[in-house]
């Protein structure tokens, strides 16, 4: 090989490189943090939610705070700042958002709410109940009344293609959300 067509083969090598790489840079990569961002848009919607995502947080024990506070950081509502409280005594979760209830449209925050119990009564075994606090209310629910909207365990309701049909698709419909909703006590 002469040195001309050595030349000639490190200047298409370097722009194929440079193609490459603008080609990397222009239409993969944007096209992956589109996914990221779909998905992590998902995560905010009760409806819409990966059980997947919270599956590594279940327990038997709700002894373990940093567990549940990871479980709070991967549901809706996670972009709201929380802070957790354990009552160990009742086996109460208590979480309090620091935000208004009213800062969210009904329909969605009740979604939530019911999901969010849900996951943690799924998810941690020995939760009698949890407790939402709001700026300007609370919702108190216990395990035992929100779980009678289904006709299985919380065990069984952890199987993907059960959560998606018993709780996310059941939350599109008013009926089903509001006797979730009527197993809440609410203080304002």
């Amino acid at each position: 090989m002469t040195v001309q067509q050595r030349n000639r083969v490190i200047i298409l090598l370097a722009a194929a490189a440079i193609l490459l790489t603008a080609i990397v840079y222009a239409y993969i990569i944007p096209a992956q943090d589109a996914r990221t961002e779909a998905y992590n848009k998902a995560q905010k919607d009760p409806l819409t939610h990966d059980l997947g995502s919270i599956l590594p947080y279940k327990s038997d024990y709700m002894g373990d705070a940093p567990n549940i506070s990871q479980l709070l950081y991967r549901l809706p509502l996670a972009d709201v700042p929380v802070s957790l409280e354990l009552d160990s005594e009742h086996l109460w979760v208590q979480v309090h958002y620091e935000a208004s209830s009213s800062d969210y449209k009904e329909e969605k925050l009740h979604q939530a709410l019911v999901y969010n119990a849900a996951a943690i009564f799924s998810l941690i075994r020995n939760v009698n109940g949890v407790e939402f606090s709001f700026s300007d209310v609370t919702y108190r629910v216990a395990r035992m009344d929100l779980m009678r909207n289904w006709d299985i365990s919380s065990e069984e309701l952890l199987d993907p293609e059960t959560w998606k049909n018993q709780l996310q698709d059941r939350l599109k419909r008013p009926g089903f959300l509001q006797n979730c909703m009527d197993c809440f006590e609410i203080k304002e």
